[in-house]
């Protein structure tokens, strides 16, 4: 769940992403491009909260500049996700084994960030089962 502040209001607003972790580094992508709204909600304010689970915590959008890299993204996400990726070309108009040159005109229309020097928000779940027991 990425949670952005609204852009016209200064509220909240959270939206359910998927989400891929490489290096370190977590991505967002919107399929809408930069028309989506929590997107254009993060350009103006690049403080974010993201929940993955029980896990909470800040991060700083940083939004990814030319094809090259959302193309990276993409080929990444097709390597993960295979099948879920080829749906998603199929719903862009593409073909299901579309080639590099077809995939870096798909990469112009998307929108993808990166999520930054994240910092746990609140307490965290603890990850040493005794520590985690009420009796202890």
């Amino acid at each position: 769940m990425l949670t952005t502040i609204g852009r016209k209001t200064g509220q909240p607003r959270s939206t359910p992403l998927q989400y891929e972790e490489f290096e370190g580094v977590l991505y967002v992508g919107s399929a809408r491009g930069e028309q989506a709204d929590w997107y254009r909600n993060l350009l103006v304010q690049p403080a974010v909260q993201v929940q993955i689970g029980e896990l909470t915590f800040t991060a700083r959008a940083d939004p990814l500049r030319g094809s090259g890299q959302v193309l990276e993204f993409l080929r990444l996400r097709l390597r993960r996700h295979p099948i879920m990726v080829r749906m998603m070309l199929l719903m862009h108009g593409l073909p299901p084994w579309a080639e590099d040159r077809q995939l870096g005109k798909l990469a112009k229309r998307l929108a993808v960030v990166a999520l930054r020097d994240r910092a746990p928000v609140g307490p965290q779940p603890s990850a040493d089962p005794v520590e985690a027991r009420s009796d202890a």
